[in-house]
């Protein structure tokens, strides 16, 4: 913490969800999208959100995909999403490589982040001007 590389998000819409996965990837959102805005959409993998949040990987890859989709549409219905994409990548016999989901947040969502950001920052100056009265005393 003393670092600063946690960050503020909402922890009750976050509990809200019914899916892990949507938790898993609201969390995600708000630590990892600090570029937010309507120029700049978050991409993730179906790989990297099977290896990164521990959930089960069915053999099945549409199985996978299928709880994927799921968890988006929680957030697109928690009003976290304004809207979801998908560009499949298909392998031999058209079966189901990976999917790249560009997904573009709310714009109450990207003012959250914002205001996380501000945070950060001004938390970041606090820090570095207690260390610099710590050094001069």
């Amino acid at each position: 913490m003393s670092c600063l590389t946690y960050r503020q998000f909402d922890y009750d819409a976050h509990m809200r969800y019914t899916h892990r996965l949507s938790r898993w990837l609201h969390k995600r959102l708000a630590h990892n999208y600090t570029q937010a805005g309507f120029l700049h959409p978050y991409t993730i993998r179906l790989s990297t959100i099977l290896r990164d949040s521990g959930t089960y990987q069915s053999p099945r890859a549409h199985n996978n995909a299928r709880q994927v989709d799921e968890a988006l549409t929680e957030l697109k219905e928690e009003q976290i999403l304004l809207s979801i994409q998908k560009d499949i990548v298909r392998g031999q016999r058209n079966s189901l490589v990976d999917i790249t989901y560009t997904l573009l947040p709310t714009i109450e969502f990207i003012d959250a982040v914002k205001k996380a950001n501000r945070r950060t920052t001004l938390l970041a100056q606090k820090l570095l001007s207690a260390q610099h009265n710590e050094v001069r005393s």
